[in-house]
């Protein structure tokens, strides 16, 4: 009985070491490429910057993108891209492709690196250390925009957050906490915190473009408990699509009808498809657009598949998110 149960015991480690191996070697495929980090202070010499900041009683840190129209001195629109729960600010680039974006349009683009490489997105039980030491990110994310400020010729009035999952929820944060920094935000594969309706209190209209799929395997396209790569890990709760349209649109004040449009399925082999559900005529012209991933994962539509399906899902090739997020956010400034 004894050597049965130490052969069974030997045999499941074994088991488990595979599976380890195996997810290392899928992850490892896939891995998302680091962005190249110049040396040396910031300067309008197009690049990609590395900054040190005190906030908190902490060291952080974030990248800065100059774009070559810096060089000229006058004041450019910024975008915050924040990477998800377990991602880095190297590697956001890499995911959402929006840096040649701002080198063909002109803007500046911040990617902060999250503590433990988490944000405090108004979540709660994420096990983050993040949520657990209550990391104030939207102070964080406020110092970034006025360290940038300080160093490069921003455009106060065209500041915009976006990011995915973990990120993409952090943005939605930033629009109900700091309204009166970010002009629009954009979250992808994420939502907000459940019950963020009781403590969201942004003030003005504030312009929402988002991009979620009715196949996310870790957030829920109907709202609910956020999925971990890891089972019976669990990352708190999130309000549905429709839950977090709805709150943005009655706060806009949007009149409109709700418009569908079908987008083309241009890529048939990534088995996902586009529809534009867009709410119109709101308050100082801030559109809440949904563009919702039918048959899509835990992904950036356009971006790199930045894991196998098998953990993240597909990644839609119809649309390039980052594309039409710069679209909308070239549109939308603080009154």
């Amino acid at each position: 009985m004894l050597t049965r149960l130490v052969w069974f015991t030997g045999s499941l480690l074994v088991a488990l070491v595979v599976l380890v191996l195996l997810f290392l070697f899928v992850v490892g495929r896939h891995r998302l490429e680091e962005i190249e980090v110049t040396k040396g202070p910031v300067s309008t010499a197009p690049a990609t910057y590395r900054v040190a900041i005190e906030h908190g009683e902490r060291e952080r840190e974030y990248l800065v993108h100059v774009p070559p129209a810096a060089e000229q001195g006058a004041p450019l629109p910024l975008v915050i891209a924040l990477h998800g729960g377990g991602g880095k600010a190297e590697t956001m680039d890499d995911l959402s492709k929006i840096t040649p974006i701002a080198d063909r349009e002109g803007f500046l683009v911040a990617f902060p690196q999250g503590v433990s490489k988490s944000w405090n997105d108004g979540r709660k039980g994420t096990g983050s250390t993040a949520e657990k030491e209550n990391v104030d990110d939207v102070g964080f994310i406020r110092a970034v925009v006025e360290d940038v400020a300080a160093k490069l010729p921003l455009d106060r009035q065209r500041v915009y957050a976006t990011g995915i999952s973990n990120g993409a929820m952090m943005s939605s944060r930033l629009a109900c906490e700091a309204a009166d920094v970010v002009a629009a935000v954009a979250p992808v594969a994420g939502t907000v915190a459940e019950g963020f309706e009781t403590w969201c209190r942004p003030g003005r209209p504030v312009a929402v473009i988002a991009f979620l799929s009715t196949k996310d395997p870790l957030v829920p396209f109907g709202g609910g408990q956020v999925e971990a790569f890891v089972p019976f890990l669990k990352r708190g709760r999130v309000v549905s699509a429709d839950g977090f349209v709805a709150f943005w649109a009655a706060n806009n004040g949007c009149q409109g009808e709700r418009q569908l449009t079908e987008l083309p399925d241009r890529v048939q082999s990534d088995k996902s498809r586009v529809v534009l559900h867009e709410l119109g005529d709101c308050e100082d012209g801030a559109t809440v657009a949904l563009y919702v991933v039918e048959g899509g994962g835990h992904t950036w539509p356009g971006g790199q598949q930045y894991m196998t399906r098998w953990l993240v899902g597909r990644t839609n090739r119809d649309v390039s998110a980052s594309e039409l997020i710069w679209r909308f956010f070239a549109a939308q400034a603080l009154p």
